[in-house]
């Protein structure tokens, strides 16, 4: 629902399908949603039924060539990126196969693109993403200061979960949202010490 509330934005023929089709409590949701953070759209839409916002069968709409045409535009690996690449996949994830990622992180490098994989073999889907945050602000940080970077690198032998950095950093974003919240300054420092 959030990314269909975002892209009716960009794709007018979406927008004009969810306007024939979405009944009044299904506009009224997607007006709402997105201005929802994920994880409060992810409590409100708990338990509710997407088929029964619209006025014809959830899977007709989701066939129909125009909403096809977004899935097709919106699919990654259709084409290499320019900018270096972090990606981050857990290997149970039971939500999005690592198979998928694996080929799409192969897909890019063989296209080109300068991409760093980290595996992780401990987490899942719901758990890697917050504990990631860390590595990810760091990789995002050596990017901007033009630290080279070891192109093609696929990690599976330092799991987030264990990485003594992952713990430090998760209390500075911590810190840092609380004087975010609080109005209070927040000083530029690394996350970790242990930043190497």
């Amino acid at each position: 629902a959030l990314v269909v509330a975002a892209l009716t934005h960009i794709y007018p023929d979406l927008d004009r399908i969810i306007s024939e089709h979405a009944t009044e409590r299904g506009k009224a949701m997607l007006a709402r949603i997105e201005k929802m953070t994920t994880a409060h759209a992810m409590l409100f839409m708990l338990g509710k039924d997407m088929g029964s916002m619209v006025d014809r069968p959830l899977e007709e709409i989701l066939l129909s060539p125009e909403v096809q045409h977004v899935f097709d535009s919106i699919k990654l690996g259709t084409s290499v990126p320019a900018a270096p690449v972090l990606v981050v996949q857990a290997v149970h994830d039971r939500i999005i196969s690592v198979d998928d990622i694996d080929e799409l992180a192969e897909t890019y490098t063989r296209g080109g693109a300068s991409v760093t994989y980290h595996r992780d073999k401990f987490s899942e889907h719901l758990l890697l993403h917050p504990m990631s945050a860390p590595m990810t602000l760091r990789w995002l940080r050596d990017r901007f200061a033009g630290e080279p970077l070891r192109a093609h690198i696929a990690r599976t032998t330092w799991p987030t979960l264990l990485n003594p950095s992952t713990y430090r950093g998760m209390l500075t974003l911590g810190v840092i949202t609380a004087k975010v919240l609080t109005g209070r300054r927040v000083e530029r420092r690394p996350l970790s010490r242990f930043d190497l």
